[in-house]
């Protein structure tokens, strides 16, 4: 009868090509911004701003191994398909057989974001410790994310012409956004005392609105 072995072979497909799985990445981003600033009176300013922020982002990784095409090649039982895992490679048919087996994954993402800034800040009063100082604004910010990779490399692919996106989502998001503070001398140069010499009261706060 006929008896039947396994044999574990150790296989680099950099031996037939020259060189293993490889990874180029590539990054652009853009970045636009503008502001104002006016002066309302001798005592009050406004400012605004606007932001545009846009990136990119990519990775292709190649030389990467079809599983199904690797199993037809070992199994040598299409003509002219057929990859030899013996020896110290570099012959011509593994180089044409790989042609078929090595395939690709791509990883593409992208972001962009408007961001819009304004503010009126002044000297509301003077005391006795100084200028009273307060500001007053708000910020409207939208942004967006997108990722969509694919691939004809790994399980589940027949050959090197299915490609199959295995992540494709987007999310966006808009925050607006308020805020004010005060500052208020109680003691200052105009007003300080031998035990202190500068005092103030701090009152701040910020509120956030996500959809």
């Amino acid at each position: 009868g006929r008896s039947t072995t396994t044999q574990n072979v150790e296989y680099a497909i950099f031996n037939d090509i020259g060189e293993g799985r490889t990874a180029k990445a590539t990054e652009e981003g853009l970045q636009l911004a503008a502001g104002l600033d006016f002066k309302l009176s001798d005592r009050w300013n406004l400012g605004v701003s606007y932001t545009y922020n846009d990136s990119y982002g990519e990775v292709n990784r190649t030389n990467e191994i079809n599983q199904t095409q690797y199993l037809l090649a070992l199994a040598c039982t299409t003509p002219g398909f057929c990859l030899n895992p013996y020896g110290s490679g570099g012959s011509a048919s593994n180089r044409e057989a790989l042609r078929q087996v090595l395939g690709f994954t791509n990883f593409k993402i992208w972001y962009d974001a408007h961001i819009v800034n304004g503010q009126i800040d002044g000297t509301l009063a003077t005391i006795g410790g100084g200028d009273i100082k307060v500001a007053v604004g708000g910020q409207y910010l939208k942004e967006r994310l997108r990722a969509f990779n694919e691939s004809n490399s790994g399980t589940g692919r027949n050959n090197l012409a299915d490609i199959r996106p295995t992540a494709d989502f987007g999310q966006g998001r808009s925050v607006t956004s308020v805020f004010a503070e005060v500052i208020v001398p109680l003691v200052g140069e105009s007003n300080a005392t031998g035990g202190v010499q500068a005092l103030e009261l701090n009152i701040a706060g910020r509120h956030d609105n996500y959809s």
